[in-house]
Protein backbone atom coordinates (compact mmCIF):
# COMPACT_ATOMS: atom_id res chain seq x y z
CA UNK A 1 0.00 0.00 0.00
CA UNK A 2 1.42 3.37 -1.01
CA UNK A 3 2.14 6.02 1.59
CA UNK A 4 -0.31 8.95 1.52
CA UNK A 5 0.73 12.36 0.29
CA UNK A 6 -0.10 15.46 2.35
CA UNK A 7 -0.73 18.44 0.06
CA UNK A 8 -2.09 20.79 2.73
CA UNK A 9 1.14 22.79 3.07
CA UNK A 10 3.16 24.90 0.66
CA UNK A 11 5.04 21.77 -0.42
CA UNK A 12 3.72 18.22 -0.72
CA UNK A 13 4.98 15.72 1.88
CA UNK A 14 4.90 11.95 1.94
CA UNK A 15 3.77 10.45 5.22
CA UNK A 16 4.20 6.90 6.50
CA UNK A 17 1.20 4.83 7.45
CA UNK A 18 1.40 3.80 11.11
CA UNK A 19 1.61 0.13 10.15
CA UNK A 20 4.60 0.78 7.88
CA UNK A 21 6.22 2.99 10.52
CA UNK A 22 5.86 0.25 13.16
CA UNK A 23 7.31 -2.34 10.77
CA UNK A 24 10.27 -0.10 9.95
CA UNK A 25 11.03 0.45 13.67
CA UNK A 26 10.83 -3.28 14.24
CA UNK A 27 13.36 -4.00 11.47
CA UNK A 28 15.70 -1.28 12.71
CA UNK A 29 15.62 -2.80 16.18
CA UNK A 30 16.28 -6.28 14.81
CA UNK A 31 19.44 -5.04 13.12
CA UNK A 32 20.55 -2.85 16.07
CA UNK A 33 20.20 0.25 13.92
CA UNK A 34 17.41 2.03 15.81
CA UNK A 35 19.80 4.29 17.74
CA UNK A 36 21.82 5.08 14.62
CA UNK A 37 18.65 6.08 12.77
CA UNK A 38 17.46 8.15 15.74
CA UNK A 39 20.77 10.02 15.85
CA UNK A 40 20.66 10.73 12.12
CA UNK A 41 17.08 11.93 12.52
CA UNK A 42 17.93 14.25 15.43
CA UNK A 43 21.06 15.56 13.71
CA UNK A 44 19.11 16.31 10.55
CA UNK A 45 16.57 18.49 12.33
CA UNK A 46 19.25 20.12 14.49
CA UNK A 47 21.13 21.09 11.31
CA UNK A 48 17.91 22.15 9.60
CA UNK A 49 16.89 24.62 12.32
CA UNK A 50 20.28 25.42 13.89
CA UNK A 51 22.95 25.00 11.21
CA UNK A 52 26.42 25.12 12.78
CA UNK A 53 27.66 27.64 10.21
CA UNK A 54 24.95 30.16 11.00
CA UNK A 55 26.83 31.63 13.93
CA UNK A 56 24.87 33.70 16.41
CA UNK A 57 21.25 32.66 16.53
CA UNK A 58 18.47 35.05 15.63
CA UNK A 59 14.83 35.09 16.61
CA UNK A 60 13.93 36.30 13.12
CA UNK A 61 11.63 33.93 11.24
CA UNK A 62 9.97 34.58 7.92
CA UNK A 63 6.38 33.44 7.50
CA UNK A 64 7.64 30.67 5.21
CA UNK A 65 10.26 29.46 7.69
CA UNK A 66 7.81 29.65 10.57
CA UNK A 67 5.29 27.52 8.69
CA UNK A 68 8.02 24.96 7.94
CA UNK A 69 9.15 24.93 11.57
CA UNK A 70 5.60 24.42 12.81
CA UNK A 71 5.07 21.55 10.38
CA UNK A 72 8.00 19.64 11.87
CA UNK A 73 6.92 19.89 15.51
CA UNK A 74 6.41 16.15 15.95
CA UNK A 75 9.79 15.42 14.37
CA UNK A 76 11.36 17.93 16.75
CA UNK A 77 9.64 16.32 19.72
CA UNK A 78 10.88 12.88 18.71
CA UNK A 79 14.40 14.22 18.17
CA UNK A 80 14.46 15.89 21.59
CA UNK A 81 13.06 12.83 23.35
CA UNK A 82 15.90 10.74 21.88
CA UNK A 83 18.57 13.41 22.48
CA UNK A 84 17.93 13.51 26.22
CA UNK A 85 17.43 9.75 26.56
CA UNK A 86 20.21 7.61 28.13
CA UNK A 87 21.44 6.61 24.65
CA UNK A 88 20.99 10.08 23.15
CA UNK A 89 23.20 13.08 22.47
CA UNK A 90 22.27 16.00 24.76
CA UNK A 91 24.40 18.44 22.73
CA UNK A 92 22.04 17.94 19.77
CA UNK A 93 19.07 18.38 22.11
CA UNK A 94 20.38 21.66 23.52
CA UNK A 95 20.97 23.16 20.08
CA UNK A 96 17.58 22.05 18.82
CA UNK A 97 15.76 23.31 21.95
CA UNK A 98 17.24 26.79 21.56
CA UNK A 99 16.46 26.89 17.86
CA UNK A 100 12.86 25.74 18.31
CA UNK A 101 11.90 27.79 21.38
CA UNK A 102 10.56 30.75 19.34
CA UNK A 103 8.15 28.36 17.62
CA UNK A 104 6.73 27.03 20.89
CA UNK A 105 6.28 30.62 22.00
CA UNK A 106 4.63 31.62 18.74
CA UNK A 107 2.23 28.68 19.10
CA UNK A 108 1.67 29.62 22.77
CA UNK A 109 2.81 26.13 23.82
CA UNK A 110 4.33 27.59 26.96
CA UNK A 111 4.13 24.47 29.11
CA UNK A 112 6.05 22.52 26.49
CA UNK A 113 8.52 25.37 26.05
CA UNK A 114 9.09 25.43 29.81
CA UNK A 115 9.58 21.68 30.07
CA UNK A 116 11.97 21.48 27.09
CA UNK A 117 14.09 24.49 28.09
CA UNK A 118 14.32 23.33 31.69
CA UNK A 119 15.44 19.89 30.54
CA UNK A 120 18.12 21.42 28.32
CA UNK A 121 19.42 23.67 31.10
CA UNK A 122 19.64 20.75 33.52
CA UNK A 123 21.69 18.74 31.05
CA UNK A 124 25.18 17.87 32.33
CA UNK A 125 26.40 18.39 28.76
CA UNK A 126 29.40 20.80 28.88
CA UNK A 127 27.94 22.36 25.75
CA UNK A 128 25.41 24.17 28.00
CA UNK A 129 27.82 25.61 30.55
CA UNK A 130 30.59 26.44 28.09
CA UNK A 131 28.41 28.15 25.48
CA UNK A 132 27.23 31.38 27.10
CA UNK A 133 24.98 32.23 24.15
CA UNK A 134 23.11 28.94 24.32
CA UNK A 135 22.63 29.11 28.07
CA UNK A 136 21.43 32.72 27.90
CA UNK A 137 18.80 31.98 25.25
CA UNK A 138 17.54 28.97 27.18
CA UNK A 139 17.25 31.10 30.32
CA UNK A 140 15.23 33.86 28.61
CA UNK A 141 12.86 31.40 26.99
CA UNK A 142 12.44 29.42 30.20
CA UNK A 143 11.75 32.58 32.24
CA UNK A 144 9.10 33.63 29.74
CA UNK A 145 7.40 30.23 29.96
CA UNK A 146 7.58 30.26 33.75
CA UNK A 147 5.86 33.66 33.77
CA UNK A 148 2.97 32.65 31.52
CA UNK A 149 2.42 29.34 33.34
CA UNK A 150 2.87 30.99 36.78
CA UNK A 151 5.86 28.95 37.84
CA UNK A 152 8.23 30.08 40.64
CA UNK A 153 8.82 33.85 40.29
CA UNK A 154 12.16 33.78 42.09
CA UNK A 155 13.43 31.21 39.60
CA UNK A 156 12.30 33.38 36.68
CA UNK A 157 13.97 36.47 38.12
CA UNK A 158 17.25 34.64 38.82
CA UNK A 159 17.30 33.25 35.28
CA UNK A 160 16.76 36.69 33.77
CA UNK A 161 19.35 38.45 35.91
CA UNK A 162 21.97 35.90 34.86
CA UNK A 163 20.83 36.05 31.22
CA UNK A 164 21.00 39.86 31.21
CA UNK A 165 24.53 39.77 32.62
CA UNK A 166 25.53 37.36 29.85
CA UNK A 167 23.83 39.49 27.20
CA UNK A 168 25.75 42.51 28.47
CA UNK A 169 29.03 40.58 28.37
CA UNK A 170 28.31 39.42 24.81
CA UNK A 171 27.00 42.86 23.78
CA UNK A 172 23.93 41.04 22.41
CA UNK A 173 21.38 43.84 22.10
CA UNK A 174 18.50 41.55 21.10
CA UNK A 175 19.01 39.34 24.13
CA UNK A 176 19.33 42.40 26.38
CA UNK A 177 15.92 43.61 25.19
CA UNK A 178 14.39 40.17 25.65
CA UNK A 179 15.68 39.74 29.20
CA UNK A 180 14.68 43.28 30.19
CA UNK A 181 11.20 42.78 28.75
CA UNK A 182 10.56 39.76 30.96
CA UNK A 183 12.09 41.54 33.96
CA UNK A 184 9.51 44.31 33.47
CA UNK A 185 6.73 41.75 33.87
CA UNK A 186 8.31 40.51 37.09
CA UNK A 187 8.75 44.05 38.40
CA UNK A 188 5.07 44.73 37.73
CA UNK A 189 4.07 41.63 39.67
CA UNK A 190 6.06 42.91 42.66
CA UNK A 191 4.87 46.51 42.46
CA UNK A 192 8.40 47.67 41.53
CA UNK A 193 7.16 50.24 39.01
CA UNK A 194 10.28 52.39 39.20
CA UNK A 195 12.47 49.45 38.25
CA UNK A 196 10.05 48.57 35.46
CA UNK A 197 10.36 52.05 33.98
CA UNK A 198 14.16 51.99 34.20
CA UNK A 199 14.15 48.69 32.31
CA UNK A 200 11.73 50.05 29.69
CA UNK A 201 13.89 53.15 29.17
CA UNK A 202 16.92 50.92 28.64
CA UNK A 203 15.00 48.87 26.04
CA UNK A 204 14.23 52.10 24.19
CA UNK A 205 17.93 53.05 24.21
CA UNK A 206 18.81 49.60 22.86
CA UNK A 207 16.23 49.91 20.10
CA UNK A 208 17.65 53.24 18.97
CA UNK A 209 21.13 51.69 18.91
CA UNK A 210 19.86 48.87 16.70
CA UNK A 211 17.99 51.40 14.54
CA UNK A 212 15.34 48.93 13.42
CA UNK A 213 11.60 49.78 13.29
CA UNK A 214 10.53 46.41 14.71
CA UNK A 215 12.70 46.88 17.77
CA UNK A 216 11.46 50.45 18.12
CA UNK A 217 7.87 49.25 18.09
CA UNK A 218 8.67 46.76 20.80
CA UNK A 219 10.47 49.41 22.87
CA UNK A 220 7.57 51.86 22.55
CA UNK A 221 5.13 49.13 23.62
CA UNK A 222 7.15 48.50 26.77
CA UNK A 223 7.41 52.21 27.57
CA UNK A 224 3.67 52.72 27.01
CA UNK A 225 2.67 49.83 29.26
CA UNK A 226 5.03 51.01 32.00
CA UNK A 227 3.88 54.63 31.83
CA UNK A 228 0.21 53.65 31.83
CA UNK A 229 0.68 51.44 34.87
CA UNK A 230 2.34 54.35 36.67
CA UNK A 231 -0.59 56.63 35.90
CA UNK A 232 1.08 58.68 33.16
CA UNK A 233 -1.60 58.07 30.57
CA UNK A 234 -0.86 61.05 28.31
CA UNK A 235 2.76 59.98 27.84
CA UNK A 236 1.63 56.38 27.33
CA UNK A 237 -0.77 57.59 24.61
CA UNK A 238 2.07 59.34 22.79
CA UNK A 239 4.18 56.18 22.75
CA UNK A 240 1.26 54.06 21.56
CA UNK A 241 0.51 56.48 18.74
CA UNK A 242 4.14 56.08 17.65
CA UNK A 243 3.71 52.29 17.77
CA UNK A 244 0.67 52.44 15.51
CA UNK A 245 2.51 54.62 12.99
CA UNK A 246 5.26 52.03 12.57
CA UNK A 247 4.34 49.13 10.30
CA UNK A 248 6.26 45.88 10.54
CA UNK A 249 7.68 44.53 7.31
CA UNK A 250 5.47 41.85 5.80
CA UNK A 251 6.61 38.38 6.74
CA UNK A 252 8.98 39.55 9.48
CA UNK A 253 8.62 37.27 12.48
CA UNK A 254 11.31 38.59 14.76
CA UNK A 255 8.55 39.05 17.27
CA UNK A 256 8.07 35.29 17.58
CA UNK A 257 10.33 35.48 20.61
CA UNK A 258 8.11 38.13 22.20
CA UNK A 259 4.55 38.89 21.09
CA UNK A 260 3.22 39.31 17.59
CA UNK A 261 4.23 42.94 17.05
CA UNK A 262 2.89 42.77 13.49
CA UNK A 263 -0.63 43.00 14.90
CA UNK A 264 -1.93 46.32 16.22
CA UNK A 265 -4.84 44.79 18.16
CA UNK A 266 -3.19 44.69 21.58
CA UNK A 267 -1.65 48.15 21.05
CA UNK A 268 -5.08 49.59 20.27
CA UNK A 269 -6.55 47.97 23.38
CA UNK A 270 -3.83 49.61 25.49
CA UNK A 271 -4.35 52.93 23.72
CA UNK A 272 -8.06 52.64 24.52
CA UNK A 273 -7.23 52.44 28.23
CA UNK A 274 -4.91 55.47 28.03
CA UNK A 275 -7.59 57.53 26.26
CA UNK A 276 -10.36 56.43 28.59
CA UNK A 277 -8.47 57.46 31.76
CA UNK A 278 -8.01 60.93 30.27
CA UNK A 279 -11.73 61.22 29.61
CA UNK A 280 -11.69 60.59 25.84
CA UNK A 281 -14.20 57.78 26.14
CA UNK A 282 -15.60 57.80 22.60
CA UNK A 283 -12.09 57.65 21.13
CA UNK A 284 -11.26 54.86 23.58
CA UNK A 285 -14.33 52.86 22.57
CA UNK A 286 -13.45 53.31 18.91
CA UNK A 287 -9.94 51.96 19.50
CA UNK A 288 -11.42 49.04 21.44
CA UNK A 289 -13.78 48.24 18.56
CA UNK A 290 -10.89 48.39 16.09
CA UNK A 291 -8.82 46.05 18.25
CA UNK A 292 -11.67 43.53 18.34
CA UNK A 293 -12.01 43.77 14.57
CA UNK A 294 -8.28 43.16 14.09
CA UNK A 295 -8.49 40.09 16.32
CA UNK A 296 -10.69 38.30 13.82
CA UNK A 297 -8.78 35.25 12.64
CA UNK A 298 -5.91 35.87 15.09
CA UNK A 299 -3.72 32.77 15.44
CA UNK A 300 -1.67 33.86 18.44
CA UNK A 301 -3.42 32.98 21.74
CA UNK A 302 -1.12 35.05 23.97
CA UNK A 303 -1.66 38.14 21.82
CA UNK A 304 -5.38 37.43 21.95
CA UNK A 305 -5.27 37.18 25.74
CA UNK A 306 -3.44 40.49 26.12
CA UNK A 307 -5.94 42.26 23.87
CA UNK A 308 -9.03 40.72 25.45
CA UNK A 309 -7.73 41.65 28.89
CA UNK A 310 -7.42 45.32 27.91
CA UNK A 311 -10.90 45.42 26.36
CA UNK A 312 -12.52 43.59 29.29
CA UNK A 313 -10.88 45.87 31.81
CA UNK A 314 -12.05 49.06 30.12
CA UNK A 315 -15.56 47.73 29.49
CA UNK A 316 -15.97 46.91 33.17
CA UNK A 317 -14.79 50.39 34.19
CA UNK A 318 -17.07 52.23 31.80
CA UNK A 319 -20.15 50.21 32.73
CA UNK A 320 -20.41 48.27 29.48
CA UNK A 321 -21.11 45.06 31.37
CA UNK A 322 -22.41 43.10 28.38
CA UNK A 323 -19.14 43.54 26.47
CA UNK A 324 -17.11 42.88 29.60
CA UNK A 325 -19.00 39.67 30.36
CA UNK A 326 -18.60 38.37 26.80
CA UNK A 327 -14.89 39.17 26.46
CA UNK A 328 -13.95 37.93 29.95
CA UNK A 329 -15.55 34.58 29.14
CA UNK A 330 -13.64 34.53 25.87
CA UNK A 331 -10.39 35.39 27.65
CA UNK A 332 -10.85 32.55 30.14
CA UNK A 333 -11.52 30.09 27.32
CA UNK A 334 -8.45 31.13 25.29
CA UNK A 335 -6.19 31.18 28.36
CA UNK A 336 -7.31 27.72 29.47
CA UNK A 337 -6.78 26.34 25.98
CA UNK A 338 -3.19 27.62 25.98
CA UNK A 339 -2.43 26.73 29.62
CA UNK A 340 -1.71 30.45 30.11
CA UNK A 341 -2.41 30.45 33.85
CA UNK A 342 -1.28 34.06 34.12
CA UNK A 343 -4.01 35.31 31.80
CA UNK A 344 -6.59 32.93 33.23
CA UNK A 345 -5.95 34.32 36.72
CA UNK A 346 -6.13 37.91 35.50
CA UNK A 347 -9.41 37.06 33.77
CA UNK A 348 -10.83 35.78 37.06
CA UNK A 349 -9.82 39.01 38.78
CA UNK A 350 -11.80 40.86 36.10
CA UNK A 351 -14.74 38.48 36.45
CA UNK A 352 -14.83 39.05 40.21
CA UNK A 353 -14.66 42.82 39.71
CA UNK A 354 -17.50 42.69 37.17
CA UNK A 355 -19.70 40.73 39.58
CA UNK A 356 -19.03 43.28 42.33
CA UNK A 357 -19.80 46.19 39.99
CA UNK A 358 -23.12 44.48 39.20
CA UNK A 359 -23.94 44.24 42.90
CA UNK A 360 -23.39 40.47 43.09
CA UNK A 361 -21.09 40.92 46.06
CA UNK A 362 -20.99 37.42 47.54
CA UNK A 363 -20.31 35.72 44.21
CA UNK A 364 -17.76 38.37 43.28
CA UNK A 365 -15.91 37.82 46.56
CA UNK A 366 -15.69 34.08 45.91
CA UNK A 367 -14.15 34.61 42.47
CA UNK A 368 -11.74 37.29 43.72
CA UNK A 369 -10.58 35.26 46.70
CA UNK A 370 -9.92 32.26 44.48
CA UNK A 371 -7.76 34.42 42.20
CA UNK A 372 -5.88 35.90 45.17
CA UNK A 373 -5.29 32.40 46.51
CA UNK A 374 -3.78 31.38 43.17
CA UNK A 375 -1.43 34.36 43.32
CA UNK A 376 -0.46 33.68 46.94
CA UNK A 377 0.20 30.03 46.13
CA UNK A 378 2.36 30.78 43.10
CA UNK A 379 3.99 34.01 44.30
CA UNK A 380 2.77 36.10 41.36
CA UNK A 381 0.93 39.22 42.62
CA UNK A 382 -0.70 40.66 39.52
CA UNK A 383 -3.25 43.47 39.31
CA UNK A 384 -3.43 43.72 43.08
CA UNK A 385 -4.37 47.38 43.57
CA UNK A 386 -7.28 47.25 41.15
CA UNK A 387 -8.44 43.86 42.40
CA UNK A 388 -8.18 44.87 46.05
CA UNK A 389 -10.40 47.84 45.22
CA UNK A 390 -13.00 45.39 43.93
CA UNK A 391 -12.46 43.15 46.96
CA UNK A 392 -13.02 46.10 49.30
CA UNK A 393 -16.25 47.04 47.53
CA UNK A 394 -17.41 43.42 47.76
CA UNK A 395 -16.62 43.27 51.47
CA UNK A 396 -18.40 46.56 52.06
CA UNK A 397 -21.37 45.31 50.06
CA UNK A 398 -21.68 42.37 52.45
CA UNK A 399 -21.34 44.59 55.54
CA UNK A 400 -17.70 43.77 56.35
CA UNK A 401 -16.50 47.38 56.43
CA UNK A 402 -13.51 46.92 58.75
CA UNK A 403 -12.10 44.14 56.56
CA UNK A 404 -12.59 46.34 53.51
CA UNK A 405 -10.62 49.20 55.07
CA UNK A 406 -7.78 46.90 56.15
CA UNK A 407 -7.52 45.54 52.58
CA UNK A 408 -7.40 49.08 51.15
CA UNK A 409 -4.78 50.27 53.63
CA UNK A 410 -2.60 47.25 52.83
CA UNK A 411 -2.89 47.96 49.09
CA UNK A 412 -2.02 51.63 49.47
CA UNK A 413 0.89 50.86 51.77
CA UNK A 414 2.29 48.55 49.08
CA UNK A 415 1.58 50.71 46.04
CA UNK A 416 1.54 54.20 47.54
CA UNK A 417 0.69 56.98 45.12
CA UNK A 418 2.77 55.51 42.32
CA UNK A 419 0.15 53.29 40.75
CA UNK A 420 -2.45 54.21 38.14
CA UNK A 421 -5.29 53.07 40.43
CA UNK A 422 -4.22 55.06 43.51
CA UNK A 423 -6.86 57.75 43.04
CA UNK A 424 -9.66 55.20 42.80
CA UNK A 425 -8.43 53.30 45.87
CA UNK A 426 -8.57 56.50 47.91
CA UNK A 427 -12.06 57.30 46.61
CA UNK A 428 -13.29 53.80 47.51
CA UNK A 429 -11.81 54.19 51.00
CA UNK A 430 -13.66 57.48 51.42
CA UNK A 431 -16.95 55.87 50.38
CA UNK A 432 -16.49 52.99 52.84
CA UNK A 433 -15.60 55.38 55.68
CA UNK A 434 -18.89 57.18 55.05
CA UNK A 435 -20.77 53.88 55.27
CA UNK A 436 -19.61 53.48 58.87
CA UNK A 437 -22.03 56.28 59.79
CA UNK A 438 -19.69 57.87 62.33
CA UNK A 439 -19.54 61.67 62.32
CA UNK A 440 -15.82 61.71 63.13
CA UNK A 441 -15.10 59.72 59.96
CA UNK A 442 -16.63 62.29 57.61
CA UNK A 443 -13.50 64.43 57.74
CA UNK A 444 -11.35 61.36 57.09
CA UNK A 445 -13.54 60.51 54.09
CA UNK A 446 -13.27 64.07 52.76
CA UNK A 447 -9.50 63.88 53.12
CA UNK A 448 -9.50 60.67 51.04
CA UNK A 449 -11.61 62.35 48.35
CA UNK A 450 -9.38 65.43 48.28
CA UNK A 451 -6.21 63.33 47.98
CA UNK A 452 -7.82 61.27 45.23
CA UNK A 453 -8.84 64.41 43.33
CA UNK A 454 -5.34 65.86 43.60
CA UNK A 455 -3.70 62.69 42.26
CA UNK A 456 -6.20 62.53 39.38
CA UNK A 457 -5.60 66.17 38.45
CA UNK A 458 -1.81 65.78 38.61
CA UNK A 459 -2.02 62.86 36.19
CA UNK A 460 -4.60 64.30 33.84
CA UNK A 461 -6.92 61.43 34.73
CA UNK A 462 -10.25 63.15 34.08
CA UNK A 463 -12.20 59.91 34.38
CA UNK A 464 -10.95 59.28 37.93
CA UNK A 465 -11.50 62.94 38.73
CA UNK A 466 -15.17 62.62 37.70
CA UNK A 467 -15.65 59.64 39.99
CA UNK A 468 -14.18 61.58 42.90
CA UNK A 469 -16.38 64.58 42.07
CA UNK A 470 -19.45 62.36 42.12
CA UNK A 471 -18.51 61.00 45.55
CA UNK A 472 -17.84 64.48 46.94
CA UNK A 473 -21.02 65.88 45.42
CA UNK A 474 -23.12 63.14 47.02
CA UNK A 475 -21.50 63.95 50.37
CA UNK A 476 -22.25 67.65 49.97
CA UNK A 477 -25.88 66.90 49.15
CA UNK A 478 -26.17 64.80 52.32
CA UNK A 479 -24.82 67.84 54.22
CA UNK A 480 -27.46 70.15 52.64
CA UNK A 481 -24.75 71.91 50.64
CA UNK A 482 -26.31 71.38 47.23
CA UNK A 483 -24.89 74.53 45.66
CA UNK A 484 -21.35 73.40 46.51
CA UNK A 485 -22.17 69.95 45.15
CA UNK A 486 -23.31 71.41 41.86
CA UNK A 487 -20.29 73.71 41.52
CA UNK A 488 -17.67 71.03 42.12
CA UNK A 489 -19.38 68.42 39.94
CA UNK A 490 -20.05 70.84 37.09
CA UNK A 491 -16.41 72.02 37.15
CA UNK A 492 -15.34 68.48 36.22
CA UNK A 493 -18.30 67.47 34.03
CA UNK A 494 -17.97 70.57 31.85
CA UNK A 495 -14.43 69.59 30.88
CA UNK A 496 -15.64 66.46 29.08
CA UNK A 497 -16.10 66.70 25.34
CA UNK A 498 -17.28 63.14 24.63
CA UNK A 499 -18.42 59.88 26.18
CA UNK A 500 -21.70 61.23 27.51
CA UNK A 501 -23.46 57.87 27.04
CA UNK A 502 -21.19 56.11 29.54
CA UNK A 503 -22.44 55.22 33.03
CA UNK A 504 -20.41 57.74 35.06
CA UNK A 505 -21.19 60.71 32.84
CA UNK A 506 -24.86 59.79 32.77
CA UNK A 507 -24.84 59.63 36.58
CA UNK A 508 -23.17 63.04 36.73
CA UNK A 509 -25.69 64.56 34.32
CA UNK A 510 -28.65 63.11 36.23
CA UNK A 511 -27.27 64.50 39.46
CA UNK A 512 -26.63 67.94 37.98
CA UNK A 513 -30.15 68.09 36.58
CA UNK A 514 -31.55 67.39 40.03
CA UNK A 515 -29.48 70.04 41.82
CA UNK A 516 -30.54 73.69 42.15
CA UNK A 517 -28.77 76.11 39.78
Amino acid sequence: MASPMDKSGAAARWTLLETIRAYAFEKLAEHAEAEIAAKHHASYFRDLFAPPARGARSSSLSDENLARHVLEIDNVRAALDWSFSPAGDPAIGVDLTVAYAPVWRHLSLMSECRERCERALLSPEPHVTANMQLRMELQINLASAIFITMGPPEQAKALLIEALATADALNDLNAQAGALSMLISIYFSRGEYGNAQIAAERIEQIAHRIGDPIHLRFAYQQMANTLLTRGRSREAQQYLERVLRISAASGDRRDAIYYNSNDHAADRATLAAALWVQGFTDQALNEARLSLKQLQGADHPLLLCRTLFGISRMSTMTGDFATADREIARLIEVAKGSNARLWETLAHFLKGKLLVERGEFAQGLLVLRDAFETCDRTGWHMSYGESIGALALGLAGTGRLDEALIALDDAMAADGRGWWYASELLRIKGEILLQQAADQLVLAAEDCFNQAAQIARERGALFWELRVALSLARLRVSQDRSHEARALLASVYDRFTEGFATADLQAARTMLEGLPP
